[in-house]
């Protein structure tokens, strides 16, 4: 069994959610389970990058099937600020992105594949925080008020946005991306 205490995508792992997987590799111990610290060296600032590009394109293909099946346009009045931003994101990237997007996904899942070919699993900590409460994760109001103006924004803008506000919303779930977009 190989275990990380890392953040994969993210900066941090808070303690009480190290303390649940070394509870977790106690119980796999004490089951006759060899138990090795390693993890695949992977390129958080590219895959993360490349996951929110994903997730854009497919946000933006999405709410255009449904605003053809709903037979109305999709607006701040009708979804969510964040998924709003993600759809004018996924409209204004350019087909190069996703398509670097989707090899840097393949080249992670290539990674993991050869890592995982060593071990019968993989152990981390799903969460890199505490749950948190409803609403912390909402968008702030200067968020809010700038996803108003994104149709306007020029693409590095969007580009620059999708890699901030991306940083700092992946350290909640750091470990999880990097298997959606990998398929483990």
């Amino acid at each position: 069994v190989a275990f990380s205490k890392s953040s994969l995508l993210g900066k941090k792992i808070a303690p009480e959610c190290i303390a649940a997987l070394e509870h977790t590799l106690k119980v796999c111990e004490t089951l006759g389970m060899e138990i090795v610290e390693d993890e695949p060296t992977i390129n958080k600032q590219d895959l993360l990058f490349s996951y929110y590009v994903i997730v854009a394109s497919c946000t933006a293909g999405e709410v255009a099937r449904a605003e053809k099946m709903m037979k109305q346009k999709a607006t701040l009045n009708n979804i969510e600020h964040a998924t709003w931003f993600l759809k004018v994101a996924g409209e204004k990237l350019r087909a190069s992105h996703l398509e670097q997007a989707l090899y840097v996904a393949r080249q992670a899942t290539i990674e993991w594949d050869h890592f995982l070919q060593k071990y019968d699993f993989f152990c981390l900590p799903t969460l890199g925080d505490l749950p948190s409460p409803i609403g912390l994760m909402n968008l702030s109001p200067l968020e809010k008020g700038a996803i108003h103006l994104a149709n306007y924004l020029p693409l590095s803008t969007i580009i620059a946005t999708i890699k901030q506000i991306g940083a700092r919303r992946i350290e909640k779930t750091p470990n999880t991306g990097i298997f959606n977009m990998s398929g483990h």
